[in-house]
């Protein structure tokens, strides 16, 4: 006989709340459910343990048979030590579509700013910054590419703690209103740092592999670039980030137009912290012959 079943069945028996086995997958999980965790003192464990002990024992002639309804304990916070056993509960996730701000008809970057500081906290730099950044961005409706346009290259500086990733998240905010959050790219170095903000490497998003090789990927609809954790970006890694979103656009690597399609480049840290793996941080000279350390110096 199973030992799960039957130890959900003499529990239910008694009154005692009933165990959610997890499922082999969490893909198998229904969108109500949840991983949660449940206390469970350590005497209750060892009473488990002695029940399912005895169950496992054949059983003698002569000896009396382990009554089939031999009661449990049921869970008390105040009997000593335990453990946490992981438990399925059913998720109370809230419907927030009715709670999301309404975009009027023709917004401006004060009207948008102002929802998007409903949901993200701003103080005045980070408004100041966040609204020239749309004021810029609002000024092309659509995300096709054109040489033409003014590109912004964009340096937030400053020690962990001072809300630097509050811009990168409420310019995706604003630009989630306006239909158009599909036109920024977050990115960072680490995979730890990529998933505070919200995005990817920029290994993946721009399909660059570790040997410094650019893939050829389409990029065409993305305006806004977004680096994360700058300090720890050498001078050829920026070089190689530049070169590969030209050739997003099919531009050759002698053109002057910086990041190709992306209008918008922001560079995001604080240098006191982590230096790069390999090469020189940006802030250094270049490393001599090294032709993409000194395109790196020069963006």
């Amino acid at each position: 006989m199973p030992l799960k079943p039957l130890v959900s069945r003499r529990i239910r028996a008694h009154g005692s709340a009933p165990i959610n086995t997890l499922p082999s997958s969490t893909h198998s999980l229904r969108p109500d459910h949840a991983l949660d965790l449940r206390f469970v003192p350590s005497a209750i464990l060892q009473d488990w343990e002695s029940h399912l002990a005895n169950r496992k024992k054949p059983v003698q002639d002569g000896e009396p048979s382990e009554p089939a309804t031999a009661p449990l304990h049921d869970f008390d916070l105040t009997d000593g030590d335990g453990v946490l056993q992981p438990a399925l509960t059913n998720a109370d996730i809230p419907d927030d579509t009715q709670a999301r701000p309404t975009l009027l008809e023709n917004p401006t970057p004060a009207s948008l700013l102002a929802l998007v500081a409903r949901h993200i906290h701003l103080n005045t730099k980070q408004s100041l910054v966040v609204r020239r950044l749309l004021s810029e961005i609002m000024t092309w409706p659509d995300q096709s590419f054109d040489p033409s346009r003014r590109k912004q290259l964009l340096c937030i500086a400053g020690e962990g703690g001072t809300g630097k990733t509050q811009i990168p998240r409420a310019i995706e905010a604003a630009l989630e209103l306006l239909g158009r959050k599909h036109e920024v790219i977050l990115t960072a170095p680490t995979g730890a740092a990529a998933d505070i903000l919200g995005g990817n490497t920029y290994h993946t998003s721009l399909g660059i592999n570790l040997s410094h090789k650019a893939a050829i990927s389409t990029r065409a609809k993305k305006t806004i670039l977004v680096i994360d954790e700058m300090s720890m970006v050498d001078l050829r890694m920026l070089s190689v980030i530049n070169n590969q979103c030209k050739l997003a656009r099919s531009l050759p690597r002698s053109s002057p137009d910086l990041f190709g399609s992306f209008h918008i480049v922001i560079l995001i840290g604080d240098f006191f912290q982590f230096p790069p793996v390999r090469g020189p941080p940006l802030w250094k000279k270049p490393r001599y012959r090294v032709d993409d350390d000194a395109a790196g110096r020069l963006i």
